[in-house]
């Protein structure tokens, strides 16, 4: 008779013993309890630039949902907004920093996901440095944010370019293009 009913539970409810059995053998990983809905994330691309906003929408799918839902964001527990019967929404904002979430009811969880934020490489600010040739007896300047120039032959002009999130950039100048290299958040490059 305990065969008969192993065989049975194994042909019609074989999850009963193939789940426990792969906890078990899964000992170090997460399991989130089973929840009698499922969660199921909206927000497709996990991906976003540093300094973007980003929407966290999540839909439930079952026959008994919660009233209401939680999102657990580095372990800190957040009310989400209601959109609908079974969809919910919170907005992160200026995102400078990857994340962990995970949606919650207070009782079940959901699987842990992974927001991964990357560099935006933005030019803060760039200054002009002009140093003129004698005949013309013009005072050298510096002129800040400026990009059209119009310069007697034989001036000296290097450009002091602030940079965030950059590595490099590629630098169409007078003659060839270059590929100019960022050290400290600044690029310094002289031309004549």
């Amino acid at each position: 008779l305990p065969l008969v009913a192993i065989a049975l539970l194994l042909v019609f409810q074989s999850h009963i013993i193939t789940k426990s059995t792969e906890r078990l053998l899964a000992h170090d990983q997460y399991f989130a309890k089973e929840a009698p809905y499922s969660f199921e994330l909206l927000s497709s691309d996990l991906t976003i630039l540093k300094h973007q906003d980003f929407e966290i929408k999540v839909e439930l799918k079952g026959k008994s949902l919660p009233s209401l839902l939680y999102v657990v964001i580095d372990g800190h527990l957040i009310k989400m907004e209601q959109l609908g019967l079974a969809t919910y929404s919170y907005k992160l904002l200026n995102v400078t920093a990857p994340h962990d979430f995970e949606f919650s009811d207070g009782e079940f969880s959901s699987e842990r996901y992974h927001l991964q934020v990357m560099p935006n490489p933005t030019v803060q600010s760039f200054e002009v440095v002009l140093d003129y040739p004698s005949y013309t007896l013009k005072t050298d300047e510096a002129l800040k944010n400026i990009g059209d120039l119009t310069l007697p032959k034989g001036t000296k002009v290097t450009w002091r370019i602030n940079a965030v999130d950059a590595e490099g950039i590629k630098w169409f100048g007078f003659g060839p293009a270059k590929q100019l290299s960022v050290q400290n958040n600044q690029i310094i490059h002289t031309e004549t």
